[in-house]
Formats: C-alpha cells, structure tokens, sequence
C-alpha cells in the first residue's frame, strides 16, 4: 500500500510566465496566454562538448603563412620605394585631346514616382519594395516575429510581439529628353605641342566633357621607360631626344625625374 485515496481537490499552482493562479490540470493560462504543457517539461541536460585540441602542425603551418605574408608585403614596400638614377633620352611623345559633342534625345530612365520630372512622358508605374519602417504607415506590410515573454520585473510575464512594416511605392520608368554624346572630336600628336580640336557644333549641340592623356617614353642602353605626365603644362617641358636623370625603381617604374 503506497498511498490512499485523496478527496481533497488538487490545489491551483502559479503560472511560471505571470504568476496567477492557474487550475492544476490547465494546459495554457487563461491571464497571459503561455503555454504551462511546455512550461513542465524538464530542461534538457546541456550538452557536454568536448574541447578539441589544434595540432601543432597546424599552428606551425599558420605562423609560417603569416610570416611569409608579412615578409612579401615588406619586400614590394622596399622594392617600390628602393630606386637607381637612369640617365635617359626622350625617345618619343605621344598625345590625345579629344571633346565631346552633345546633342538633346529621348532616353530612358527609372527613379521613385515622386523624383519622375515634370518634364516626363511614357510614365508607367508599380509598386516596389522601397524600405523598411519600425512603425505602421501607408502601403506598408506588417511582417511580425514570433511570440514571447517578456518579464515586467515583479513576477509576471507579458507576452509581446515584434514588428515591422515593408513600406512600397510607386517606381516608374519613364522617356525624357537629356544631353548625350552624339560624337567625340580628337586631336593627336607626337610632339610637345598637343593642340585642343576645333569644334563645329550644329543646330541643337552643344561641347560637353574633354578628356587629355600624355605619354613619354625614355630610352636608355637599350631599355625603356614610360611616364605619364598630369597635364599639358608638364607634357610640354619634355623635347625629343632631350636628357633626363630617373630615379627608377626595381619593377622599371619611374618614381621621380628631373632634367639634365
């Protein structure tokens, strides 16, 4: 004989989430809505994880790795700065001026409804997923999280719910007339005089963006050197076959210059 008969009734027991009382045989509570049917179920035991060890081979192999990255990056820093003065001849010059000639078409373009300029036509529109918004506005859609409680700080639980809300709007493509390249006017040359072309513009262009590159290419004892000058300023300094003094780096690049 383990036990007797009991008439007494079963006792209420407080809810683990809001501490009401709640009936002995209740699944979920009738206050905050937990569920107590997992609120009885034992924790499982945490697993027991077993520390692995790294090889010592592997450490090796890594520092080796580290020491080797290290080591290159010193050797391109030495290498790049490290030079030798070449004295060298201008062996010849190369230039490119050209500029661009605009003219008014119809282009497409896309943007939101409300940066669609007035001057627009051929507008067509649908909604696309513009942001993300932590409060409720118009042409938003409420995406929420999963439940839980949230422990106001006496006992009881408050379960609660996270938002947000993806916020559409009207993006739109749309026809507008905008300045184009239509053509390109160049000028070239291989002397020290680069010349800007003259532009013939017709009804409805107009020059839009000029573009200059510069080349000098030094020769000295058989090997030769490329330098690219900022500007028509310094271009124009270099004559052919004039002399110059390079401070030359170990991967053949010219790192400083000045004339003999």
């Amino acid at each position: 004989m383990l036990g007797a008969h009991e008439t007494v009734a079963v006792p209420d027991k407080p809810c683990p989430f809001c501490n009401q009382p709640v009936s002995a045989n209740a699944q979920r509570c009738p206050h905050c809505g937990g569920s107590l049917v997992e609120a009885a179920k034992p924790a499982a035991a945490p697993a027991t994880v077993k520390a692995t060890k790294t090889p010592i081979w592997l450490i090796i192999v890594g520092a080796l790795l580290g020491v080797a990255c290290i080591g290159s990056l010193i050797a391109f820093i030495v290498m790049s700065t490290r030079t030798s003065d070449v004295t060298a001849s201008v062996a010849s010059l190369q230039w490119q001026l050209s500029v661009d000639i605009l003219s008014q078409q119809p282009v497409q373009r896309s943007a939101w409804r409300e940066d669609v300029p007035a001057q627009a036509q051929d507008i067509s529109c649908q909604d696309k997923y513009k942001e993300t918004s932590s409060f409720p506005v118009p042409q938003a859609t409420e995406v929420c999280g999963t439940p839980y409680v949230v422990d106001q700080g006496s006992g009881a639980g408050k379960v609660v719910q996270d938002c947000e809300y993806l916020v559409y709007a009207s993006y739109c493509s749309y026809t507008v007339l905008d300045w184009v390249v239509v053509d390109t006017a160049v000028m070239q040359g291989d002397d020290n005089t680069p010349q800007w072309p003259s532009l013939s513009l017709q009804q409805g262009q107009q020059e839009g963006e000029s573009h200059e590159t510069y080349q000098v290419i030094f020769g000295a004892g058989g090997q030769s050197y490329s330098y690219t000058p900022a500007d028509m300023a310094e271009f124009s300094q270099f004559q052919l076959g004039s002399e110059w003094t390079l401070a030359v780096n170990s991967f053949g690049q010219i790192n400083e210059l000045r004339s003999k």
